[in-house]
């Protein structure tokens, strides 16, 4: 009985060290930028993965400040593209286009399911007469890689209570065995 049990505790200790497992790295939002001045002007939620994608996204969000008259300081520093590791992290932009009710959407919850990895997006909600000011609210989140589907969801009422509902799914960020 012994060697038998030798055999299976060996057998599981080389399935541990190779992973598994191993769920991965968990899933957490590391960095959030959010305000109300997007130059991205129609509504959307992406995945960026990449350098490339992020510059070209970073530059659109920025796209006034391109632009910007002479009289307006605009240094190196507002235009820099900010460092992102996407080895570890990718970034998910949720933007709003113009509107009149959101100021801007804020994480409240990154975590994971049996099935998914959950990224929840919260609108702050501008005040009833607050003036009529429109605005371009977005939120741009760094957020961990995961062998898991992304979800992100947003809250909707239904029936006099908030239920949270799956906006946009996307395709897991990490490979497996990474």
């Amino acid at each position: 009985m012994l060697p038998a049990y030798r055999l299976i505790v060996a057998g599981l200790n080389l399935l541990v060290q190779n992973g598994a497992f191993d769920s991965g790295p968990k899933f957490e939002a590391v960095a959030e930028m959010v305000g109300d001045d997007s130059q991205v002007l129609s509504q959307r939620i992406v995945l960026v993965q990449e350098p490339g994608d992020w510059a070209r996204l970073w530059n659109e969000h920025k796209a006034v400040m391109a632009n910007a008259p002479s009289n307006v300081n605009v240094t190196n520093k507002d235009m820099a593209v900010p460092n992102v590791d996407f080895r570890k992290t990718v970034i998910v932009g949720v933007f709003g286009g113009q509107t009149r009710d959101i100021a801007n959407y804020r994480v409240v919850l990154a975590g994971e399911s049996q099935k998914a990895a959950i990224l929840r997006i919260q609108p702050t909600v501008l005040p009833r007469g607050g003036g009529g000011l429109l605005t371009q609210p977005f939120l741009m989140a760094v957020v961990s890689r995961s062998k898991k589907p992304l979800e992100i969801q947003m809250p909707f009422e239904q029936g006099g209570k908030v239920v949270w509902r799956t906006v946009a799914t996307f395709k897991p960020t990490l490979k497996r065995g990474s």
